[in-house]
């Protein structure tokens, strides 16, 4: 789902490399990584591609207190990770929270690397288990769960087609967290674009198209998805690095598509974001972001707004969102740290165009402890306060507490 803290290699950890050999690349790949191949290998004489792979495998403790009532043996999103907008309002159909072991935020990656005329030819894919699929089994049983694409693009020079992270999205910002959701103001996708990265002396220039997905929310408050949409959302984002600090920011525009009335309708969106990091005392450092705009919709947390309303004509009226997280980690140690995040996000509805059922306001609080005994294990407790709020003022709280181990191979 949402947790950027760990993609691709880290430094310090362990990765696998050896030299390409077409006929015998499969079978080198999955030895290698059962058996423990030598970490590093040059390319052969041929100068075919090299491939790199790693990841982790990351165990969880998960108690909460509340949860959404989805019947004996079930599994729910907000079971395994915080999605704000799911904590069921008080006085809605709720259970009464509980235990959940898991491990399915464990992930493999591959990338490659093949030298050309026109520089390094790289590619990257990258999986997790977080796909659900009911006719796996539940946790009466197996806790299976399916094999889901996270990341995949090839990149030569400044440009990069595939999915990843999307370019609105600002990676330096994000706080180091143990739960795998979301702060209730954090913008997130992960989508398929065309991006092209212009290298400055101190920083970056990204231009992208990426995929468009318009959600609206009918006048019963239900969220109506299209997927006919036309025009790819259009993000620009600069980058700044500095000598302990970091600065980015990013505007985004979007084509809002609706056929409620029978005709297609067409909206705009315009989004910006900014956001940075910056070093204090020692290894600690201060992170922030504040995002907002008409439209923003399904970029903040998880989806928790919509895009904007169906009139009662049938266009389009663009929804005000804002939202922000900030955060402060201490290192007490070399191997030990903890993070405070703090978030918030709005939605500006309009309550003549929709019912007070709608999502007006999240807000979310972490806490967290971790250590790294070794390089590539971390260890880690956190606590969670997460409030949902609908347009009618009603409001439902959750209080998570989570444990976990994770090994970086």
């Amino acid at each position: 789902m949402s947790d950027c803290q760990y993609s691709g290699s880290t430094d310090g950890n362990p990765q696998r490399q050896v030299a390409w050999r077409p006929a015998a690349v499969a079978t080198a790949a999955l030895v290698a990584a059962l058996i423990g191949a030598p970490s590093a290998a040059s390319a052969d004489e041929g100068g075919g591609p090299t491939f790199t792979w790693g990841g982790y495998v990351k165990f969880d403790a998960i108690y909460n207190t509340t949860g959404r009532d989805v019947g004996p043996g079930g599994s729910d999103l907000g079971d395994y990770f915080l999605v704000p907008h799911l904590i069921p309002i008080d006085g809605q159909a709720e259970d009464d929270g509980g235990l959940n072991l898991n491990a399915r935020e464990s992930r493999f990656w591959l990338k490659t690397e093949l030298d050309t005329d026109y520089g390094p030819f790289k590619t990257y894919i990258e999986v997790d288990l977080y796909g659900f699929n009911a006719s796996l089994g539940d946790e009466r049983l197996t806790n299976s769960s399916t094999v889901r694409l996270r990341h995949a693009y090839g990149q030569l020079g400044g440009f990069m087609l595939g999915q990843y992270w999307s370019t609105f999205m600002d990676l330096a910002a994000l706080p180091e967290k143990i739960d795998f959701g979301t702060p209730a103001g954090r913008v997130f996708a992960r989508q398929a674009m065309i991006r092209y990265t212009h290298q400055l002396s101190s920083g970056s220039l990204d231009i992208a198209l990426e995929n468009p997905e318009t959600t609206l929310t009918a006048g019963d408050g239900t969220n109506v998805t299209r997927d006919d949409d036309l025009v790819p959302d259009v993000i620009v984002r600069y980058t700044h690095k500095g000598d302990g600090y970091h600065v980015s920011a990013a505007a985004m525009g979007r084509a809002l598509i609706s056929d409620a009335s029978g005709d297609t309708e067409l909206g705009i969106g315009v989004a910006g974001r900014v956001s940075g990091r910056v070093d204090t005392i020692g290894k600690d450092n201060f992170k922030v972001a504040v995002n907002g705009g008409l439209g923003l919709g399904r970029y903040m947390a998880l989806n928790a707004y919509t895009a904007g309303a169906i009139d009662v004509d049938g266009s389009i009226a663009p929804t005000p969102v804002v939202g922000a997280h900030t955060s402060y980690q201490h290192w007490w140690s070399d191997t030990t740290r903890s993070s405070l995040v703090l978030s918030y996000s709005q939605a500006f509805n309009d309550t003549d165009l929709v019912p007070e059922s709608v999502n007006k306001s999240l807000l979310t609080v972490h806490a967290n402890l971790c250590w790294n005994p070794i390089a590539a294990v971390r260890v880690g407790i956190e606590g969670i306060f997460a409030q949902h709020t609908i347009e009618s003022g009603d409001s439902g709280e959750l209080i998570r507490a989570q444990g976990s181990v994770r090994y970086v191979f």
